[in-house]
């Protein structure tokens, strides 16, 4: 009897999917309708009553994977897929649980704490012989997929450097002192790099190959902060043979400043396109005598961002065009992306193998 928060733009996976249930809860299970007017199946819900005060919101187990009956579960229906939107912490026992089962699984970025875990996932689903997808939703959307392309054309010559900063203000913690999960390490896996870093880790990862060598650092810049986890981190990495990439993240910004820009560059041009933002690609490119021609590549923003790739997913699962590996975005490329931040973060948490988040008052990088 108690209605469905507001889902913000962000998360509106209810409308993109067809038809929804009711929505007040953490992990959303798709099931196997077929509705012959949509592209993609039914999506409903399994409500848990596992709820943890300390997050404020319910931490769900669907009851489905515990052999319990739920009143909302039609009996026409089967699950055929579930998708878990809760903070990282609970990703590896939530994925564990629908591995068992042999369900399909859309985890939310990043995929877990740390490469660790993110390897459990992996073979767990291996060992199930069914498919992981991981929500790094850009790599469906049109903006990240024409900058790809881009870089596949060769227009840009020898690629030489991608820099990358961001550049934001502090959170700020409610006055009742309740930490967001978001920079808490037991639920998030580090700072924000984790919630926000990892998408632009991700992407440049989609756009021109992944990074290797990678060397870097972070720090707690606010060392009065509510938080004890990172603020600051900056990265160095080649990828695609010698080309460097420099990339670096300040969550401890001036008020109502921001900056978020990829600039990737060749030997007859360049690319810029930012991570969050909806402003053209812009492609520079120069000729012999220095003249250059901008053109600018403009995709409306989706109306519900996870849409493009839940339908490559959707679409792997019905066998469209053979249904095999459709969908961009896997453990493999996850796991990749754990293993920049791990590389990059470890000097902070004093190691990322271990469950380090048990650690907290131990880290070299709180004093």
């Amino acid at each position: 009897d108690r209605p469905p928060p507001a889902m913000s733009r962000h998360h509106s996976l209810p409308s993109l999917m067809g038809r929804v249930g009711a929505m007040w809860c953490w992990c959303v299970v798709m099931w196997g309708l077929s509705l012959k007017s949509q592209d993609c199946p039914v999506l409903c819900t399994i409500i848990s009553h596992l709820l943890d005060d300390r997050m404020g919101c319910h931490s769900l187990v669907p009851r489905s994977l515990t052999g319990t009956h739920s009143p909302t579960t039609p009996p026409f229906c089967k699950i055929t897929a579930v998708y878990i939107a809760a903070p990282p912490g609970s990703h590896l026992e939530l994925a564990l649980k629908c591995a068992a089962k042999g369900l399909p699984t859309y985890v939310e970025k990043p995929a877990a704490r740390n490469a660790t875990e993110t390897r459990q996932m992996i073979a767990a689903f291996e060992a199930a012989k069914v498919p992981l997808f991981v929500a790094y939703y850009r790599r469906g959307q049109s903006r990240f997929l024409k900058a790809r392309a881009v870089m596949e054309s060769g227009v840009l010559g020898t690629v030489t450097s991608l820099t990358y900063s961001m550049v934001k203000p502090p959170v700020v913690v409610p006055k009742d002192g309740a930490l967001p999960w978001r920079l808490q390490a037991s639920h998030a896996g580090g700072g924000l790099l984790l919630d926000v870093g990892c998408h632009t880790i991700d992407i440049i990862d989609f756009i021109v190959g992944p990074l290797a060598d990678v060397v870097g650092g972070a720090t707690r810049v606010l060392s009065d902060a509510a938080y004890d986890v990172e603020d600051t981190v900056a990265l160095t990495g080649t990828f695609a043979g010698n080309a460097v990439a420099t990339m670096s993240w300040s969550f401890a910004g001036p008020p109502g400043g921001g900056q978020d820009e990829i600039v990737i560059r060749g030997t007859k041009g360049e690319l810029r396109l930012s991570t969050f933002g909806s402003e053209p690609v812009r492609v520079t490119l120069y000729d012999a005598s220095g003249s250059a021609t901008v053109t600018e590549h403009a995709f409306p923003r989706p109306a519900h961002v996870h849409q493009p790739l839940v339908q490559t997913i959707v679409n792997e699962l019905r066998g469209v065009n053979g249904g095999v590996d459709a969908c961009p975005s896997r453990g493999d490329n996850a796991l990749r992306v754990a293993i920049v931040i791990d590389a990059v973060l470890t000097g902070f948490y004093g190691g990322r193998d271990d469950p380090f988040w048990l650690r907290q008052g131990m880290w070299p990088g709180q004093f």
